[in-house]
């Protein structure tokens, strides 16, 4: 990258684990990190791809950080933006733009007993094996319902990779519960959750007053103007 190229930091939140960054090829003077691909990787893959195609020289680093770390590094000027779930919202201290929503569902191998359901609600799942995705900033909205709920979910496996979560759903250790935008393998079946309905939005968010760089600002109207799911 030139000493000289515009320079624009975005990270994203996501419930992936945390990887080294990633560097992708060069495309319009704007040097742009992420960590994970934004909340679902699949959204945030397209974007990323038509980005580098209409902004050439642009050098990509994916990476991930926490919701508050996120927050810290806005406010302290180490970031230009950041893709997140503002679950409790960022207050008058940030620009939000919401990108888009998705549902929480339900994941189980196609010979489940649940496979039948069209959707599934939570008390549904009282005692079914489960296999629990860490690190993941929806789980604790989740296990709180249970809770509320009475319900007892059986953990038979935990992690914080997703690739993993998903083979074990598919070898039957168990269901998982997933946004609906990071569900990857085809042979998994997914039913959204109801009674309660959980979703998430997807949010770019800055800092208000703080001037955009050129390669900062071609970002903002390159996901202002993208055609998000949801």
């Amino acid at each position: 990258m030139s000493s000289d190229a515009p320079f624009c930091r975005i990270f994203s939140r996501s419930c992936r684990r945390p990887t080294q960054p990633e560097r992708l090829p060069t495309i319009s003077g704007c040097s742009t990190r992420c960590r994970s691909a934004s909340a679902s990787c699949r959204p945030s893959a397209r974007f990323l791809a038509k980005f580098q195609r209409d902004y050439h020289g642009v050098e990509l680093e994916v990476s991930e950080a926490s919701v508050q770390e996120l927050k810290n590094r806005l406010e302290q000027g180490d970031l230009d933006l950041a893709v997140l779930n503002p679950l409790e919202g960022l207050g008058a201290a940030f620009r939000v733009h919401d990108l888009y929503s998705e549902r929480y569902v339900v994941v189980f191998a196609p010979d489940h007993r649940l496979a039948s359901l069209n959707a599934i609600k939570l008390v549904d799942l009282s005692q079914e094996p489960y296999v629990d995705r860490l690190s993941c900033e929806m789980r604790d909205l989740v296990m709180g319902a249970c809770r509320e709920r009475n319900v007892s979910l059986y953990a038979r496996f935990r992690s914080e990779r997703e690739d993993w979560i998903q083979s074990m759903v598919l070898a039957r250790i168990g269901f998982a519960f997933m946004p609906e935008y990071s569900v990857t393998s085809p042979e998994l079946l997914q039913r959204p959750l109801i009674e309660p309905a959980v979703a998430r939005t997807v949010s770019l968010a800055s800092v208000p007053g703080r001037p955009y760089s050129p390669a900062t600002a071609a970002m903002v109207r390159a996901a202002q103007t993208f055609d998000w799911p949801g």
